[in-house]
């Protein structure tokens, strides 16, 4: 394992992205869980069908299906991201409602 990602902890990954390498549409960091090694990190691909497509994956996974996201893996929690359409990630503003299970 490379060691710039020894202790950056599992991401949760849709399967589409990681087994069928869809493209990542949107990424987004929450707070991470103090009880488990999750870097509260979080990509899909807008084609997941229920909450079981998505998965925890090493970085490295994620990075060998779309290493374009690598640059954002240090943005702080709370940062959201959407790829345009020309293939660009541009930061999304998000107002948390009190009901947002991701608050």
């Amino acid at each position: 394992m490379d060691s710039k990602y020894k202790r950056f902890g599992l991401v949760l990954a849709s399967n589409r992205v990681i087994l069928d390498r869809h493209p990542i549409v949107e990424m987004f960091r929450q707070a991470p869980n103090p009880g488990m090694p999750f870097s509260g990190w979080c990509f899909v691909s807008g084609k997941e069908e229920k909450d079981d497509d998505l998965d925890l994956y090493f970085v490295e996974s994620l990075l060998e299906a779309d290493a374009s996201v690598e640059p954002f893996l240090s943005e702080p929690v709370g940062t959201r991201f959407r790829r345009n359409h020309e293939g660009i990630f541009e930061r999304v503003t998000c107002k948390v409602l009190d009901d947002d299970p991701l608050a």
